[in-house]
């Protein structure tokens, strides 16, 4: 449906050839997508992922259009120019645009626009809407201390950020990258999950790296999948067989105790 590849090049992303993350998407028409939206009656939330390709705004406002459910609709997009977040807004209950890559030195070699357009795209998106969502990847190169910036400078435009754990695919720049380890993407979501609930999570770095964290508010929706509201992308960026970067369930009592284990053997690293 409306499948594209994408014309950016973002050195992790697989979009260009017509996948998000490592799934390779079936394509649909668009009457067939709508009509089993329409009969699927369970979903919670819709999430558009829009690709860059020359009239994609077009494209995404007819979908939209078309779309005669009462579910709420996100967005995530590229950075775009205020007059098409206009447009775009008042047929969606949220924008997301990704950040990705929390140092912005690095984000210059990994993304294909540049670091400042897209913090101005978040405002505007924020500005417009009351809110917004932009994703951060663990494991671009950043730094532990990076994150915590990214993450405290979106919150303070009210942007709200979602974590992804890195996710190396063939035939794009960085497929020779290793994936971050678990137990620091648990740190992470931890740092995470404080912030994102008004906790101060009375960090301490040491050249970069996180060593120390209250983790004393830490609850078990800090390892699940963050984002919109009712986000879950099962398997999004990590196979069945595991390791889950990002449980899109309620952890239970085994799993949540492995999740702050592997917190505190990151910390005490």
């Amino acid at each position: 449906m409306l499948n594209h590849a994408c014309m950016g090049s973002c050195a992790f992303c697989s979009g260009a050839r017509e996948t998000l993350s490592w799934i390779k998407w079936p394509e649909f028409g668009l009457s067939e997508v709508l009509e089993h939206m329409a009969s699927y009656g369970k979903a919670e939330r819709i999430c558009i992922q829009c690709p860059i390709y020359p009239h994609m705004v077009d494209d995404l406002l007819e979908f939209l259009k078309n779309i005669d459910l009462e579910v709420p609709i996100s967005v995530s997009i590229p950075p775009l120019p205020s007059k098409n977040l206009e447009r775009v807004a008042p047929l969606v209950e949220r924008i997301g645009i990704a950040l990705d890559c929390a140092d912005e030195g690095i984000f210059e070699e990994v993304k294909s626009y540049p670091f400042d357009k897209t913090i101005r795209s978040i405002r505007n998106a924020v500005r417009i809407k009351g809110g917004a969502t932009s994703h951060l990847i663990v494991g671009l190169g950043e730094s532990d201390l990076s994150l915590y910036d990214a993450m405290c400078l979106l919150m303070s435009i009210k942007a709200y950020p979602a974590l992804f754990a890195f996710t190396p695919l063939p035939g794009t720049r960085l497929s020779s990258r290793g994936r971050p380890p678990v137990e620091r993407y648990r740190a992470i979501q931890a740092l995470h999950f404080l912030l994102t609930n008004g906790i101060d999570p009375k960090p301490r770095f040491r050249k970069g790296k996180l060593v120390y964290l209250n983790v004393d508010g830490v609850e078990r929706a800090a390892f699940m999948t963050s984002g919109c509201p009712s986000c879950n992308r099962p398997f999004y960026n990590e196979r069945p067989l595991g390791p889950l970067y990002n449980y899109p369930w309620e952890l239970n009592n085994s799993e949540f105790e492995r999740c702050l284990q592997e917190t505190f053997r990151y910390l005490k690293r």
